[in-house]
């Protein structure tokens, strides 16, 4: 049992001016650092440094990047000037606690989720966890079936840092995710993007982000990853420089290496056919939810 540390109210001498108004909150390895490396080149918007505090999932477990004090969490966004300010929690999505938080922190604050067919979702962040060391199982079809024994504190790799990501099919309930966001937010206020949308049409999709986020239109993006490191590499600094050598110390020097996937461990094709399966009822849930037919696009 996780004991939350948001025991207090946000601070009252925190301006709302001042406060996050943007929230990326998943899905992971649904394409939210790219989106975030975009937004972070728009010059109306702010975006902490460190791009997953999970301040506000207080019923998750603490990884290492977690930050659990409000002084902490406040100073990411001290030197923000811009109309948008943000960060991208991704296990906001699955926490019970954080759409609470969201709300109580800005009740005006807009929300973006990225998903993804949940069987590459997962295969993409098995491959992430077994380069981070959360995870030590290399088949990946056991990684998946061991989450009812890893709930219960058994085969849990030695060095796992956050058994709730090892609950990989769990964490692809979508539509039962965003239902807890349906409680707090208005529907304006939420901006649900796919994985495929914004890979095949990246352009439209951020498009589509500023018009949601009432910002101008901006035509100037990156056009590699590197090109837009670069760009945000001198804003980057200044922010690091202001946050505190404790706070500092949670940015991962090689965490852009890190999340690039390199290669995935394979499923055979009768798992996959029994995943897809398991997976059919909550993506057309999901398909009602957003009024699109994703088991057309996603199982065709």
């Amino acid at each position: 049992m996780v004991a939350p540390w948001i025991e207090t109210s946000c601070p009252d001498e925190w301006a709302m001016s001042q406060r996050p108004n943007l929230f990326i909150v998943g899905a992971p390895r649904s394409g939210t650092s790219a989106l975030y490396l975009s937004l972070k080149q728009h010059p109306e918007v702010s975006l902490s440094v460190l791009k997953e505090p999970h301040f506000l999932a207080d019923d998750l477990p603490i990884q290492p990047h977690t930050l659990t004090d409000w002084q902490d969490y406040q100073s990411l966004f001290n030197s923000s000037d811009t109309t948008i300010r943000g960060e991208g929690s991704v296990w906001y999505l699955s926490s019970q606690h954080a759409p609470k938080h969201i709300a109580e922190l800005n009740p005006d604050a807009k929300v973006i989720v990225l998903l993804r067919r949940p069987w590459e979702q997962i295969q993409s962040l098995h491959s992430l966890y077994l380069r981070t060391g959360n995870e030590e199982v290399g088949d990946l079809e056991r990684a998946i079936d061991l989450a009812a024994e890893r709930a219960q504190g058994r085969y849990l790799p030695n060095e796992h840092y956050f058994s709730h990501g090892l609950n990989y099919l769990e964490n692809t309930h979508y539509a039962k995710m965003l239902s807890h966001y349906g409680k707090y937010f208005k529907p304006e206020q939420l901006c649900v993007l796919l994985f495929d949308d914004y890979r095949q049409d990246n352009l439209g999709t951020l498009a589509k982000v500023c018009d949601f986020l009432q910002i101008s239109r901006y035509s100037n993006w990156a056009k590699t990853q590197s090109e837009g490191q670069q760009r945000v590499r001198s804003t980057a600094i200044k922010q690091i420089k202001n946050l505190a050598p404790h706070v500092r110390n949670k940015i991962h020097p090689k965490l852009v290496h890190i999340h690039k996937t390199t290669s995935v461990s394979e499923y055979s094709a009768d798992y996959l056919a029994h995943l897809k399966l398991q997976c059919k009822e909550q993506v057309a849930d999901l398909s009602e939810l957003l009024s699109r037919d994703l088991c057309q696009l996603w199982y065709s």
